[in-house]
């Protein structure tokens, strides 16, 4: 990523802070559902194992793409007690999803529960399925590197929003997926009118998304295009090389008297 497109992706980090929806009073952040709260907003009748399995697969696709940031998440969830837990239509209508955390106490590993919108595995909305988690697991990334000084909690939401759109969009692009369904999805909410909660509008976060996707793939296109001018520049230079030093083998077969090579034959022969 170039110097540009990294200042202006860490100034829209900054500049949330200017709206007080980005930051959760204490008691957002400190609420950890008990087992009875956490059925209630998931019932068991909605754990659907199949829908489970496949928030699974993504995750595992994450935590094995090839990267510095996909290894710091699978070295992260494997310290952390993770619950996937799927929200009925009832409670949550359109795509959705959320973490919560909790710190581990006296050597416990923490703890987290990922809420996912059941309409999430409908054929209209599976496709931002992947932009969704990675969001979440930018959450999990800044979650674990959360001050635990109660007078700074407060302000923990200042940039985490973008934080997690820009590390989401990493962590899925390196493990084959991408963030682009959801932030497109998102746009258009915020048109109609529907933003989500604790949070810049949806076209702010689907503008950092995109951006953020257009400078990968720029950096991507960079290290192509530098890879074909080497291939290009070690043709040119092997090519030179066979010009400047002919066969050295078809060169002398060349030179070879064969009429005396056959009087020689004769002669051995003959004697």
């Amino acid at each position: 990523m170039d110097a540009k497109d990294k200042d202006y992706l860490i100034s829209r980090m900054r500049k949330e802070k200017n709206n007080p929806k980005e930051v959760y009073d204490l008691g957002d952040l400190e609420w950890f559902p008990t087992d009875e709260e956490r059925e209630q907003k998931a019932p068991k009748e909605c754990q659907d194992e199949k829908k489970i399995a496949t928030v699974n697969k993504i995750l595992e696709d994450f935590k094995n793409g090839n990267s510095k940031i996909n290894k710091d998440l699978k070295e992260i969830l494997g310290n952390v007690d993770l619950v996937i837990a799927i929200r009925p239509p009832d409670q949550w209508k359109n795509p959705n999803g959320g973490m919560v955390f909790k710190r581990g106490e006296n050597g416990e590993n923490d703890k987290a529960v990922l809420f996912v919108a059941d309409v999430m595995f409908t054929e209209a909305h599976k496709d931002k399925l992947p932009g969704l988690l990675a969001h979440e697991m930018g959450h999990l990334l800044e979650f674990k590197q959360r001050p635990n000084d109660d007078s700074v909690k407060t302000k923990y939401m200042d940039g985490a929003e973008s934080f997690a759109d820009v590390s989401g969009e990493m962590i899925a692009r390196n493990a084959g997926h991408t963030s682009m369904p959801w932030a497109m999805f998102m746009r258009q909410s915020s048109k109609n009118g529907n933003d989500p909660e604790h949070s810049p509008s949806g076209q702010y976060r689907a503008k950092t998304i995109m951006r953020t996707i257009r400078a990968f793939n720029k950096t991507e296109s960079k290290k192509k295009q530098n890879i074909s001018e080497r291939i290009s520049s070690l043709r040119n230079r092997i090519s030179k090389c066979d010009t400047k030093a002919p066969n050295k083998t078809n060169q002398n077969i060349s030179k070879v008297d064969f009429s005396t090579l056959k009087m020689y034959q004769e002669k051995k022969t003959n004697s």
